[in-house]
């Protein structure tokens, strides 16, 4: 804003030229001066001066009634500006399970949120395909779930390990499922319910053959899907259901009052990686590189499963291109 606005507009509301110079932090002199300069780029008088103080003119008065409006325009502008910078230097896009979610991520981003107060955080939870879908459409930057090793659009990401995990069959206790090592048949034959309601387009992220995990995603019928992962625990309490899910989650699950329910050794679920994709173009993003280390540093702390598989024991993504 005009310097010479805003000397004018704290003469007025200091209510004297002396007062407004200490508000200012200038001298008296140079206020004065600047004043009079003002007042003759208008042509006009803008304030007369007795011994308690200034008053306005019919001029002063109507420069200040615009002035007071252009500070609080400029003022506004300011903000908008700096609240679109935190947003591009510190905002933040995200997809994830409820998994990752409960387990520490959420904590990291309200966290994040508190360190920089005006920058976005926009969270995209539950649906792991969906939040691929969205992560390959640009509209987020990350996100957490398990490794999808048939996915269609492998060129287009990175996938960075966190831990190893495997799915796990949840129920209430006194169900019939926890008297002894059971089959995955026998699992199934009960009601089931994911928290993953499944979408047929996604099925389009995979190639043909996208393995057991797929195959309880979009082939067998469960009884109860919903994006609340709460909804199906109370589903399999009322139902004397199945909650699939995430082993790593089981702490969280054991606190709502179920059990893992152990498995054969022909039926034992296969370990998966779970871990952090990002799309390949952004690898070169200060915030993106800063965010996935602390993403994993985070994850150390825990004292999850580690990652077993030689393929996915990679250096960080410090470089572009690495």
């Amino acid at each position: 804003m005009n310097k010479l606005l805003e000397q004018f507009l704290a003469i007025v509301e200091a209510g004297s030229i002396l007062k407004a110079a200490e508000v200012l932090n200038i001298s008296q002199p140079a206020l004065t001066h600047n004043l009079k300069k003002l007042e003759a780029q208008l042509g006009a008088v803008l304030v007369t001066r007795s011994a308690r103080g200034v008053r306005m003119t019919d001029c002063g008065e109507t420069l200040y009634q615009s002035a007071v409006l252009m500070r609080r325009v400029y003022s506004n502008a300011l903000e908008r500006v700096e609240r679109q910078r935190a947003a591009d230097e510190h905002g933040i896009s995200i997809g994830t399970g409820y998994s990752v979610w409960l387990l520490f991520l959420r904590d990291l981003l309200f966290d994040h949120g508190e360190m920089h107060p005006n920058a976005p955080v926009n969270v995209s939870l539950g649906n792991a395909m969906r939040c691929m879908d969205q992560l390959l459409a640009g509209d987020t930057a990350l996100f957490i779930g398990h490794e999808a090793e048939t996915l269609l659009h492998k060129d287009a990401v990175r996938f960075f390990p966190l831990c190893m995990t495997h799915d796990t069959y949840f129920v209430h206790a006194g169900h019939p499922l926890l008297e002894g090592p059971q089959t995955l048949a026998a699992v199934l034959g009960h009601p089931t319910t994911i928290a993953f309601p499944p979408e047929s387009r996604q099925k389009q992220l995979f190639g043909q053959d996208a393995g057991a995990s797929a195959y309880l995603l979009f082939e067998h019928r469960h009884h109860f899907t919903s994006s609340i992962l709460d909804d199906c625990i109370e589903f399999a309490r009322r139902r004397r259901g199945v909650v699939i899910h995430n082993q790593i989650l089981t702490p969280y699950f054991v606190a709502q009052g179920l059990r893992a329910v152990q498995m054969c050794a022909q039926d034992a679920p296969a370990p998966w990686p779970l871990g952090i994709y990002v799309l390949a173009e952004r690898l070169g993003d200060a915030t993106i590189v800063d965010l996935i280390a602390k993403i994993r540093a985070h994850a150390a702390r825990l004292n999850l499963p580690p990652v077993t598989r030689p393929d996915l024991c990679r250096d960080d993504p410090g470089v572009e291109g690495q």
